[in-house]
């Protein structure tokens, strides 16, 4: 029994140590490139304006604090956000302090990404992603 205790505990501090090094904690939302980390309680009005850019895609990441998927992918996100600053926007929603969206927006699994032009939904994909994948998405739009 002592075994399995300490062989749960080695396991739970590793995963704790992998999610700080992968920049999930609050340090990192606040220098990131992605300032609307910070969206709550967005109407259905608010979320059609943001993907409403004239000229620009729009890269909207659905996304959990919780999510492991969604921590990984976020730096990969936010360096295509960087690296394509001059013809994509990223906007990065967090579905748990937007229900009302979520649920309007019938988001049912993350991450989730969503690729808009000119106010329509010209992509979409759920699951993790590595960056050339991304870029490869975005390149083809």
């Amino acid at each position: 029994m002592k075994k399995l205790f300490f062989a749960c505990l080695l396991v739970s501090l590793t995963v704790t140590l992998a999610c700080n090094n992968q920049g999930s904690n609050n340090e990192d939302a606040e220098s990131s490139s992605v300032p609307e980390l910070m969206y709550k309680d967005l109407s259905m009005e608010q979320f059609q304006s943001i993907v409403s850019k004239p000229g620009k895609l729009v890269l909207v990441d659905f996304y959990a604090d919780w999510c492991q998927p969604c921590r990984l992918m976020k730096p990969h996100i936010e360096a295509i956000g960087e690296e394509m600053k001059d013809r994509l926007e990223v906007v990065a929603i967090n579905v748990d302090k937007n229900k009302a969206l979520s649920d309007a927006l019938n988001i049912d699994g993350i991450p989730l990404l969503h690729i808009y032009k000119d106010h329509e939904l010209v992509w979409k994909g759920v699951g993790y992603r590595e960056k050339a994948q991304l870029e490869a998405e975005i390149n083809q739009l």
